[in-house]
């Protein structure tokens, strides 16, 4: 599959309840033209799970056959040095995407699952983040993996892309 095509929601900030269909590769290009200092409640917002008709969980249209990953510095309990990791975990399996989060203090993932669906999106979510915990030995925010309308703030930090990645296996 081609993931650069990959259609997915977004709102203008955190306030936005109305999602917007956007392609992933159209995201990113949204976010390099990010103002450096914009507040990040003011940035724009992903939901990478999925198309909804709103930013509620029980307004999910369709599945994106993705799962979000998010490492927060606040969780760890040793240094580690961001892009270092994202350029190490962008080379897994599954990974569509690896970047900093706005912040800088973390990392998010977009991670292709194979036949993750929204009835069983928590228990494949559970089983990803699981993988990359003991593989990488770092603290995951599960809340953001297993809720279906979870957002990431805009980054323009430099994005690890492979639009041709193969769906983890589960």
């Amino acid at each position: 599959m081609d993931y650069s095509n990959l259609t997915l929601c977004y709102g203008l900030d955190l306030y936005d309840t109305t999602p917007r269909q956007i392609t992933l590769q159209n995201w990113l290009r949204l976010c390099a033209n990010l103002e450096p200092f914009q507040e990040k409640r003011e940035r724009p917002v992903l939901m990478p799970h999925g198309w909804f008709s709103y930013r509620r969980a029980d307004s999910l249209i369709q599945h994106s056959g993705c799962v979000q990953i998010d490492i927060d510095a606040k969780h760890q309990d040793k240094p580690i040095q961001w892009d270092d990791l994202a350029q190490v975990m962008a080379e897994e399996p599954g990974v569509v995407l690896a970047q900093r989060s706005a912040s800088g203090e973390g990392l998010w993932l977009l991670v292709a699952v194979k036949g993750i669906s929204k009835t069983d999106h928590r228990e494949r979510a559970d089983h990803v983040v699981a993988h990359f915990e003991d593989r990488f030995d770092v603290v995951v925010d599960h809340p953001m993996s297993r809720n279906l309308a979870s957002v990431r703030f805009a980054s323009s930090h430099l994005a690890h892309v492979n639009f041709g990645a193969e769906p983890w296996p589960y």
